[in-house]
This record gives structure tokens, C-alpha cells and sequence, in this order.
């Protein structure tokens, strides 16, 4: 009885921890991809762009975080 006790209290260890481990792998890994995702539409506008007077914007770390257009009309 001791044993199946000893077997049930370790699994269910193991299984916290791993459960721990991955979710917090999982939340880094979905706030990387949003950067990414932002970072990459930032790349797109440049290049539909090319003309067009942008300025890339940072954010406190230094990862890209969105880009400023200026506008300019020619008569």
C-alpha cells in the first residue's frame, strides 16, 4: 500500500512540475510570437512602401515595436 501511495504522490509531482514548466514556456513563447508578428508588419509596410518617409519605433528594450509615416502631398 505504501508503494502505490509513494507512486501516486510522485507522479502527481512529476506532473505539476512539467505542467509548470511548459505552461511558462507557453506564455513566453505566444509574447515572442506577438513581437515577431509586430516586428514583421513593420517590415511589410517598409517594403510596400519604399517612398514613403518612415521612421522605425522602439520600445524600451529596443525590440521594434511599430513604425511612424509621414505624410507629404505634392501639388
Amino acid at each position: 500500500m505504501e508503494t502505490i501511495l509513494s507512486v501516486l504522490i510522485g507522479g502527481a509531482i512529476t506532473w505539476f512540475v512539467a505542467w509548470w514548466y511548459y505552461k511558462r514556456a507557453g506564455d513566453e513563447l505566444r509574447q515572442e510570437a506577438k513581437l515577431l508578428h509586430a516586428a514583421t508588419n513593420a517590415v511589410i509596410c517598409l517594403l510596400k512602401n519604399p517612398d514613403a518617409a518612415t521612421e522605425i519605433q522602439y520600445d524600451s528594450r529596443g525590440r521594434v515595436s511599430g513604425i511612424i509615416v509621414s505624410a507629404s502631398v505634392h501639388a
